[in-house]
């Protein structure tokens, strides 16, 4: 996949992950693997349509390394609950997530 395409969907996966746990205001404070498990499922969702599928698993483990160096300051900390992470892992596309999820 060309790296302005992966870099725009990362981009997205975190600016998705940022807002849906800014708008999730009681819970818990997020862990690096409840961020990780966020972003690799919008990566997922938003990947599924523009990457063959037997790609898709190094584009999500490409995405995920990269997540590492923003993690900190972009997601973990925030408030999160556990029904928001189960919510993440049954939605069917990334727009589920912000409107149903957080």
């Amino acid at each position: 996949m060309k790296s302005g395409v992966f870099s725009w969907l990362l981009c997205r996966a975190l600016w998705l992950c940022g807002v849906a746990l800014c708008a999730s205001g009681c819970g818990r404070k997020a862990t690096v693997e409840d961020c990780q498990q966020i972003v690799k499922r919008i990566v997922e969702l938003e990947l599924q349509s523009v990457v063959p599928q037997q790609e898709l698993s190094s584009e999500v483990v490409q995405a995920q390394q990269t997540f590492k160096e923003r993690a900190l300051s972009d997601c973990v900390g925030k408030r999160i609950t556990d029904k928001s992470l189960a919510c993440v892992a049954a939605a069917k596309d990334s727009k589920t997530i912000i409107d149903d999820c957080f």
